[in-house]
């Protein structure tokens, strides 16, 4: 019965992928609770989900937080066989999935309480670390760029073998650099010897960020697999964590643009960063096709800065018609086949349009071609008149 249970989730995401539109991501899942069983095995965790991540907008502010649901029994896979080293039943746990709540979890962090903000901090993070918001322990946090690589990918996704990697203390950068896969790096703070470890197992990257690459295709959205643990001070309790740095998301209309942060690519929207130092940055999105979108954000500690981009397309279209039909098409001087017929892809601004066809006089007009529009050009031609002998 578990073996058909999650084939038939497998044939559901397979669904949902397909139906996707262009440049559609499927929706993530992200809930708390505590876990009821693992199976080693057959690398399965049960939990009872209590609360759910979930943001409001208001003001053009977003408001992220945990949020209380119906208790509800869930289960899915591991990201990597290593979650069953720290969690166990009965631990409290943040786990995110892709397109239906559990199935397969794509990341899975283990919480503790921190008595003096009430809330729940993470000293280890399994999967793909960017779909876990509770914040680690220590004042740390971590965040990666995975590489493509272009020549070997399918559909929207690309094998990464690298990772870009930061590790961040208070907001400060501590330590960047590149793993490859199955590689591995520790950063140590010599004042309270507390330390965290981040080791790169397996990635995925969006093929939008290769050369001419599209990311507007449906379907699954990259998965890269981690594995972080935190070491707390060798003394004393827990550090509560700061509020000293501050997170962006980043939206766009349509999805898929490319998000340069300070000049850097940094990823594909929808983007989010958290870990930021506050300051001002130069925020750029591109996408081919449309008109790049550029914006100074600012950063502010303990808040997340949220922008909407709305991409203007470069190019419209001309749908050309005549009586009679079958006349021939000059687009600015340039032959274009006969009508009627549409025209893509063409630059926004004014155009001439001349149709001609045997017998009659040639007529023009001016058209207007707007970003993504398309416009109506309808001419008549009248027959050539002849003087009578």
């Amino acid at each position: 019965m578990k073996k058909m249970y999650l084939i038939l989730i497998a044939l559901t995401i397979m669904l949902l992928s397909f139906c996707l539109p262009a440049g559609a991501a499927l929706q993530t899942f992200t809930y708390r609770g505590y876990v009821t069983s693992v199976t080693p095995e057959t690398g399965n965790l049960s939990l009872v989900a209590t609360h759910r991540w979930g943001c409001s907008y208001e003001n053009n502010t977003t408001t992220c937080g945990w949020r209380p649901v119906t208790p509800q029994p869930l289960a899915g896979t591991v990201p990597t066989d290593e979650v069953f080293t720290v969690i166990h039943s009965g631990t409290m746990v943040e786990a995110t999935s892709i397109g239906i709540p559990g199935g397969s979890w794509t990341g899975i962090g283990l919480l503790v309480p921190v008595y003096e903000t009430g809330g729940w901090y993470a000293t280890d993070l399994f999967g793909d670390i960017a779909s876990l918001p509770a914040p680690l322990i220590s004042y740390y946090s971590v965040s990666a760029t995975t590489t493509p690589d272009c020549i070997n990918c399918t559909g929207n996704r690309c094998p990464a073998d690298s990772a870009a990697v930061s590790i961040f203390r208070g907001g400060g950068l501590q330590w960047n650099g590149t793993l490859l896969a199955g590689q591995a790096h520790r950063y140590e703070d010599i004042k309270d010897h507390s330390a965290v470890s981040v080791r790169f197992i397996r990635g995925q990257a969006s093929s939008g960020l290769c050369p001419n690459g599209s990311g507007g295709m449906g379907g699954i959205q990259p998965v890269s697999i981690f594995v972080v643990h935190v070491d707390p001070p060798a003394s004393g309790p827990i550090p509560t964590p700061q509020t000293s740095t501050g997170t962006l998301a980043v939206t766009s209309m349509p999805s898929g643009g490319i998000v340069y942060l300070d000049g850097r690519m940094t990823g594909l929207t929808p983007f989010s960063r958290s870990g930021l130092s506050p300051r001002e940055y130069a925020l750029r999105i591109e996408k081919e096709g449309y008109a790049t979108w550029e914006k100074n954000v600012t950063i502010t500690p303990g808040h997340y800065c949220t922008w909407t981009a709305r991409l203007e397309p470069l190019y419209g279209s001309l749908s050309i018609r005549s009586y009679p039909l079958n006349a021939s098409i000059s687009l600015d001087g340039s032959p274009k086949g006969f009508t009627p017929l549409i025209l893509t892809g063409i630059p926004s601004g004014m155009h001439v349009v001349e149709l001609s066809k045997p017998g009659y006089t040639t007529t023009g007009s001016t058209a207007r071609v707007t970003g993504g529009g398309i416009e109506l050009v309808y001419l008549e031609l009248p027959p050539v008149t002849t003087s009578p002998g």
